[in-house]
């Protein structure tokens, strides 16, 4: 099965929920998919009142597009 990479791009001030959707349904077991969540920058804060702190910006996942 070949696999797919989808990137959730998280602004500042997101809704928790506007995140989590995406991230559920495309990683969830069993999908031909690999998720990763990329910021402008490796942190972003939401209007849950959290921050989402990320692995890397989107200059890390830059070489991963084909």
């Amino acid at each position: 099965m070949r696999v797919h990479r989808v990137a959730i791009l998280a602004l500042d001030e997101v809704m928790p929920l506007d995140l989590a959707i995406p991230a559920q349904i495309f990683s969830a077991r069993e999908t031909p998919y690999q998720t990763t969540v990329c910021t402008f920058d490796t942190k972003v804060h939401t209007t849950g009142g959290f921050a989402v702190v990320t692995d890397g910006d989107l200059d890390t996942y830059a070489p991963l597009t084909p």
